[in-house]
């Protein structure tokens, strides 16, 4: 199905090749560098399968998305928009998958296991995308939706990546590969925001994730970082660097100035106080303080809705504090009535920024519709709706409703899941490809190895 997914783009390729909206220079510097350094992962993810998954995070998160410009692409939204981009047909991350499972699925053992559930899901994505494709076929909307389904392609590849990972033997790699991935994150994001605004006042950045999915980005990686190292090693000099890379972790979150990411991390803590069973005095009033953190800032949503919704259309006047969250509200009334009108099939991954104009979008500029709720069901309509429920509620339902003493690796994986599955009201996490990834790998494992017990490392 994978094969299938990728004709349809690559045959994409050369039907756009002389179309409006298609995109490919000659690599520069920084993608050759980018290049190198892939490469590097991928001879180290060949060596044995341990390798892989310590170098999975690494590709995923700190290869540059520079890398990606010696492929062909196409342009995110129409040509006139304020900082229109391009994104490629192909993508680092996907080669990185295909290597892996020509590299270490035996089909003769592996297959038993995953091929119904798998078969399922590639048919049914499969057959979505093809439909769509056809739709598009003739029209301008086809080189937005072709690109878009790099989701699709990911989804084919992590299945089988997220199978063959032994818990037992492939967390701690994972993790610490994870660690190093953040650290250099962090690094890049200080370069990146020092080149963009000439120095450090501004709010944190990354090439990779821009503002807001970093923050968020950080806010999942700071508390799941933090409490699975302490979960996996007892050795004081793993804990103290673990340690060290956490607060760098809470201070970069701090800077990138994101609401939501600061507001994400709340659930989290309540998660880890509930799995440490500190059901005392202390504990009652850090959930109480929590619980009313997050009420009031959904009380605080909730009123400024209702003010857009009764005065914006008439004379309401913007004010810095508040515009962001009315954009918003303008956003997720475009979205919504993208939903209304395409509610089976949806419009495609990579459509959204595209047609946001026929739905009266004032905004001129490379936008998502900042709730990925609304995002993923927008793009796969029944499919996408279904979805968010598998990749953010029911996981963090299962979190805070099977709580248990024993260090599973459904308790560590959830404390990633659940602040991003808080962000997500305000953000399109999944927006960006590497957290898709990221994100799309972990929910896997998650469902299907959340009773491992994970013992501790000296």
């Amino acid at each position: 199905m994978y094969i299938t997914i990728l004709t349809i783009t690559i045959s994409s390729v050369f039907f756009l090749s002389n179309k409006k909206g298609f995109h490919y220079t000659a690599p520069g510097a920084i993608e050759l560098v980018s290049l190198c350094y892939f490469s590097l992962l991928c001879i180290i993810g060949l060596v044995k399968k341990r390798y892989y998954y310590l170098s999975l995070p690494l590709v995923i998160i700190s290869v540059p998305n520079a890398i990606n410009d010696i492929f062909p692409g196409h342009v995110m939204g129409p040509p006139w928009e304020i900082n229109s981009s391009v994104f490629s047909f192909i993508t680092h991350i996907e080669i990185y998958l295909a290597i892996g499972i020509f590299r270490y699925w035996n089909f003769s053992e592996n297959e038993k296991d995953t091929l119904p559930y798998a078969f399922f899901i590639s048919s049914l994505l499969a057959a979505l995308a093809i439909f769509k494709f056809i739709e598009y076929i003739d029209t301008e909307t086809i080189g937005y939706y072709t690109y878009g389904l790099y989701q699709i392609r990911y989804i084919l590849l992590i299945i089988p990546i997220a199978y063959l990972f032994n818990p037992n033997r492939d967390f701690r790699p994972f993790f610490i590969g994870l660690v190093a991935a953040s650290l250099l994150l962090v690094v890049e994001s200080f370069i990146t925001t020092q080149l963009h605004y000439g120095s450090l006042s501004g709010r944190l950045s990354s090439g990779n994730f821009a503002t807001n999915v970093y923050g968020n980005m950080l806010a999942a990686l700071f508390v799941f970082i933090a409490y699975a190292g302490n979960k996996l090693f007892s050795s004081a000099y793993y804990n103290l660097m673990i340690a060290s890379v956490a607060i760098l972790l809470f201070i970069s979150l701090i800077l990138t100035e994101t609401r939501a990411s600061l507001i994400s991390i709340f659930p989290a803590i309540l998660l880890i106080a509930l799995y440490k069973n500190s059901y005392n005095k202390s504990f009652t009033y850090i959930a109480l303080f929590i619980a009313f953190i997050i009420s009031t800032y959904f009380i605080y949503l909730s009123i400024q809705y209702l003010i857009y919704n009764e005065v914006i259309s008439d004379s309401y006047v913007y004010q810095e504090s508040t515009s962001s969250l009315h954009s918003r509200f303008i956003l997720w009334s475009i979205t919504t009535n993208i939903i209304l009108d395409n509610l089976i099939l949806g419009i495609g991954n990579g459509v959204w920024n595209y047609i946001k104009y026929d739905y009266g979008s004032p905004f001129e500029v490379l936008l998502d519709p900042h709730n990925d709720y609304l995002m993923i069901f927008a793009s796969y309509g029944i499919i996408g709706l279904i979805s968010t429920f598998y990749i953010y509620i029911y996981p963090t339902y299962k979190s805070f409703t099977s709580i248990n003493k024993y260090s599973t690796l459904g308790s560590l994986v959830s404390v990633f899941i659940v602040p991003l599955s808080i962000s997500a009201i305000s953000n399109a996490n999944s927006s960006k490809h590497q957290l898709f990834a990221l994100l799309l790998f972990l929910v896997i494992v998650w469902y299907k190895y959340r009773n491992t017990i994970l013992t501790r490392r000296t």
